[in-house]
């Protein structure tokens, strides 16, 4: 098949969540079809030229074309300020506007041009605007989340008056456009069966598969020798409902811990510490911040366990997966877990209030052969149902189903 791939940010280096799950199916989409990428660079990211060169060169290695333009409200204050207003006053919602770009428009134009492909896969809702209606392949949509879902969660954990107002009222113009959105795609793409759920909810007439989302065995390989006691760690970008979870950990779970086990130690990883994180470690000498790493094994590999306290947020929490994958043992909220086929108890644990949270780790802390007992079950889930290459296949398999029925629907 020839594919053309529009896609929200140029997927690597794949080091957080969204970025991992584009890179590694991109790669298996790629293993026989010819793919023409076409992405939007982020320069809280790839932050200089050298760095998106890097990245274009990889990308090429298995994709025919990759072109690339820049994410305008990310190039600048101004521009995000700019891109914000003009959300404010239309009826279409920020992340619309966040994605506008006259460059990536011209590629898609000349592409279509220039080939004759078999399907068009937009990777988030916001860049339906790119589809063009009278090109007559199938299309399909990846939804990393519900993304109208995402906000009104998050605007229910907001306590600012003035920001609350503004998530849900762009939660529900994000609504508007799903639902006016999702019956161009011959699929809709979910990342788990709550997620399917939730797209079926807002138009029962789509169609919609579950492309789970995974984790690469061979990358995140279990080294238990390298465990820390009373070690504990957060894997994760310190950025909206990672910031949150960690927020909630800090002032209503780890109180809780410290004061039943004074030699612990927590470990924050992950890139935007914010001013108000760094604050509590200045204080804490119990709390070490690294920010952005190069490479998370190492400090998933001394932890004695990870903790994913979410409150909010959609989709498949790939560090639950890495982490399960790392054969470690997970300490999770409902919210983190959901679309993730673990059993509590028995491969992970899971807990909402901040005492049960709090008590979940200290068990496993105080079990030293629980704890391992549980990560050794969640290596095994990851090898038997998450692997990217399991998951790649899937994805193939369906595509090739899609163009067989040349399903178009307009």
């Amino acid at each position: 098949m020839k594919i053309l791939f529009l896609c929200q940010t140029v997927p690597y280096p794949p080091k957080s969540g969204v970025l991992q799950r584009i890179y590694y199916l991109l790669r298996e989409l790629s293993r026989d079809n010819e793919v023409h990428l076409i992405a939007l660079v982020h320069r809280d990211i790839l932050t200089d030229d050298k760095k998106i060169e890097e990245a274009r060169n990889h990308l090429k290695q298995f994709c025919k074309s990759v072109k690339l333009c820049m994410l305008e409200p990310k190039q600048s204050r101004i521009n995000f300020i700019r891109t914000l207003l003009r959300s404010v006053f239309s009826f279409s919602p920020f992340s619309v506007f966040a994605f506008k770009s006259k460059c990536f428009q011209g590629h898609v134009k000349t592409i279509l041009q220039e080939n004759v492909f078999d399907l068009i896969h937009v990777d988030t809702i916001a860049l339906a605007q790119y589809v063009p209606e009278n090109y007559s392949v199938p299309k399909v949509v990846t939804h990393h989340n519900v993304e109208s879902e995402v906000l009104f969660r998050r605007a229910k954990t907001t306590r600012n008056i003035f920001h609350k107002g503004y998530l849900n009222r762009d939660a529900k113009k994000l609504l508007n456009y799903e639902k006016e959105h999702l019956k161009i795609f011959a699929c809709n793409f979910a990342c788990s069966e709550t997620d399917k759920e939730k797209l079926q909810s807002i138009d029962n007439s789509i169609r919609v598969e579950v492309i789970p989302n995974g984790t690469d065995t061979s990358y995140f390989v279990p080294n238990p020798n390298r465990e820390r006691n009373n070690v504990i760690a957060h894997i994760g970008g310190l950025v909206s409902a990672n910031l949150d979870a960690v927020m909630f950990f800090l002032t209503e779970i780890w109180p809780i811990i410290k004061r039943e086990k004074s030699d612990i130690h927590l470990n924050l990883v992950g890139r935007n510490p914010p001013g108000m994180i760094m604050d509590i470690a200045r204080t804490d000498k119990n709390i070490t911040i690294t920010g952005f790493v190069e490479d998370v094994r190492p400090y998933m590999e001394e932890a004695s366990l990870i903790i994913v306290p979410l409150r909010f947020g959609g989709g498949t929490k790939l560090k639950v997966l890495d982490s399960l994958a790392m054969q470690k043992a997970v300490v999770s909220t409902s919210v983190g877990i959901e679309g993730i086929d673990v059993s509590p108890g028995k491969n992970i644990l899971v807990a909402d209030s901040p005492k049960k949270f709090a008590d979940s780790v200290i068990y496993l802390l105080n079990n030293p052969n629980i704890r391992k007992d549980i990560g050794k079950m969640g290596r095994k889930l990851i090898e038997e149902k998450y692997d990217w290459k399991l998951i790649g296949k899937k994805q193939r398999e369906l595509y090739l189903d899609i163009v067989s029925r040349r399903r178009v629907i307009v």
